[in-house]
């Protein structure tokens, strides 16, 4: 068998290699992950990326209000790459702000991103998909 397998510039080789000891496999790379609003602007004129600069900024700052208030009960994370885009959103000095808010991970990968960052996993889906990852958040309630 042949396998085709695009995927992000940064995924795990786990699924090539795990494929590729029965059959042949080409991966591609067709996305790359970016951190929204922060890439070099390339126009100057471009109002509509400064305002947007701006928003981010604005929802950066409520943010880290919001967890400061404790008004924040869960925040969710389905991959490794969200982990550190957030930590580098919120930066690593307001880590802190997350001791209130539980956090749960998609699966164990993503698990031992968030706690190589120092924060606690609340929960852990039981297998790596968005219904294992709602039932958990439901199971409070």
């Amino acid at each position: 068998d042949y396998v085709l397998l695009p995927n992000s510039m940064i995924a795990r080789d786990y699924l090539a290699k795990t494929l590729h000891e029965f059959c042949k496999v080409d991966e591609i790379h067709i996305y790359n992950t970016v951190e929204a609003f922060r890439e070099e602007r390339r126009d100057e004129e471009n109002q509509d990326q400064e305002n947007a600069r701006r928003s981010f900024e604005l929802s950066t700052s409520m943010l880290l209000e919001e967890l400061d208030k404790g008004k924040i009960d869960y925040i969710t994370f389905t991959s490794s790459s969200i982990v550190h885009h957030f930590v580098n959103r919120i930066g690593r000095e307001n880590l802190s702000k997350l001791n209130r808010t539980k956090l749960i991970s998609i699966g164990e990968v993503t698990s031992k991103t968030l706690e190589e960052y120092g924060m606690k996993v609340y929960k852990e889906a039981q297998a790596a998909n968005m219904d294992e990852l709602v039932r958990c958040m439901f199971e409070d309630h």
